[in-house]
C-alpha cells in the first residue's frame, strides 16, 4: 500500500514538474532498459527501398528500378534457356536433316532398281525370241512342212515418253512334198520385217507398221523316178510384198508377272491379207533388268490365193535400258 502511494506521488510530482516523458516517447532500447517490455517483442520497421521511377508520355507509369531490374534479370535467364533451346532444335534439326538425306539416298536406289521402263522417258528394248516354227501352205488344201526348224526372232523398241519405234525381223526356211500334182516339191526361202510406230495410251500400244515381206519359191519334179537336185529347177522366183498395217499391242502387269498380247492387219492391191497375233507370259527377273517369256506367235500372209502360215510355241528373253 505504501509503495502504491509513493509511486503515485512520484507520478504526480515529475508531472507537476515537467520532466514527465511518457511511454510512447521512449525508445525501443529505453523501454528494453527500464523493463516495460521485452527485447523479443520488438518489431523492427522494414527499411524503405528507393525507387526511381520511370515515366512514359500521356500514361504516367511508374515501376520500380527494383522490378526493372528482376525483369532485366528474368529476361537474361530466358535468353540462355532460349538459346538452350534453339542449340537443341538446331541439334534435332540437323538429325532429321542427315535422316531425311539417308531416306532419300534409299529411296533413290530403289527407285532407280525398281523403276520400269513405262516411267522412263527414254528407253531401248532389245529381245530375242525362239521359235519351234511350222510353215503350211494353202494351195487347193493345206500342205505341211516335212520338217519343222527353230528360227530365232530378233526385234527392237526404243520408246521415247508415250511413243515408241519398234523393229522385227523373222526368215523361215522349209521344204513342202507333192505340192504339184505331178509330184513336184517345193522348198522356200522367205522373210518378213517389219518397222512400226506405236503409240501408248494407258496399257494399249497402237500405231501403224511398214511391212517387207519375201518368198522365193522353188519347184522340184520328179519324173521316171528319178530325184532331181535344186540346181536342176524348172521354177525359181522370188515375190516381194510391201504393205502397210494396223497395230493393236496390249501390256498388263501385276508384281513380276507380265502378260503382252496383240496383233495386227495389213494389205495391198496384190495381197489379199496378212496378219499376225500372239500372246506372251512373262516373269521379271532383276526387276526389269530381265524378263524370260514364253508365249504363241502366228503369222499369215495369203497372195494370189496361196495362203503362207507361220505359226508355233516361242521363248523370249528381254531386257529394258
Amino acid at each position: 500500500m505504501k509503495k502504491i502511494v509513493i509511486l503515485s506521488y512520484l507520478g504526480v510530482s515529475l508531472f507537476a514538474a515537467g520532466d514527465y516523458i511518457p511511454l510512447s516517447k521512449l525508445s525501443d532500447d529505453e523501454k528494453v532498459g527500464y523493463n516495460f517490455t521485452d527485447k523479443k517483442d520488438i518489431i523492427k520497421p522494414v527499411e524503405s527501398k528507393n525507387y526511381t521511377s520511370v515515366s512514359k508520355k500521356n500514361n504516367e507509369i511508374i515501376q520500380p528500378v527494383e522490378n526493372n531490374k528482376i525483369k532485366e534479370k528474368i529476361k537474361d535467364v530466358n535468353k540462355v534457356e532460349v538459346s538452350e533451346t534453339n542449340n537443341d532444335l538446331a541439334e534435332k534439326e540437323n538429325i532429321i536433316e542427315e535422316f531425311k538425306k539417308e531416306n532419300i539416298l534409299q529411296d533413290v536406289s530403289k527407285e532407280n532398281k525398281i523403276l520400269k521402263a513405262d516411267n522412263r522417258d527414254f528407253s531401248i528394248t532389245p529381245k530375242i525370241s525362239y521359235s519351234f516354227l511350222k510353215s503350211d501352205i494353202y494351195i487347193a488344201d493345206r500342205v505341211s512342212v516335212v520338217e519343222e526348224r527353230g528360227v530365232l526372232i530378233p526385234e527392237v523398241a526404243i520408246s521415247y515418253k508415250n511413243h515408241t519405234l519398234k523393229a522385227e525381223t523373222m526368215s523361215s526356211k522349209a521344204y513342202f512334198e507333192g505340192v504339184l500334182i505331178e509330184g513336184g516339191d517345193l522348198s522356200t526361202d522367205s522373210s518378213w520385217d517389219k518397222l512400226s510406230y506405236l503409240y501408248k495410251y494407258q496399257n494399249v500400244n497402237m500405231g501403224l507398221g511398214y511391212n517387207v515381206y519375201k518368198i522365193k519359191g522353188n519347184f522340184i519334179f520328179h519324173k521316171y523316178d528319178l530325184i532331181f537336185n535344186e540346181e536342176d529347177l524348172i521354177f525359181n522366183e522370188e515375190d516381194k510384198e510391201e504393205f502397210a498395217s494396223l497395230e493393236l499391242h496390249f501390256k498388263n502387269e501385276e508384281n513380276n508377272i507380265q502378260a503382252e498380247y496383240g496383233g495386227s492387219y495389213g494389205k495391198n492391191d496384190n495381197l489379199d491379207y496378212a496378219y499376225d497375233y500372239y500372246l506372251n507370259l512373262g516373269y521379271k527377273i532383276f526387276k526389269d533388268s530381265l524378263i524370260v517369256s514364253a508365249g504363241y506367235k502366228n503369222r499369215t500372209i495369203e497372195i494370189e490365193d496361196v495362203r503362207f502360215q507361220y505359226k508355233g510355241p516361242t521363248l523370249g528373253l528381254s531386257s529394258t535400258f
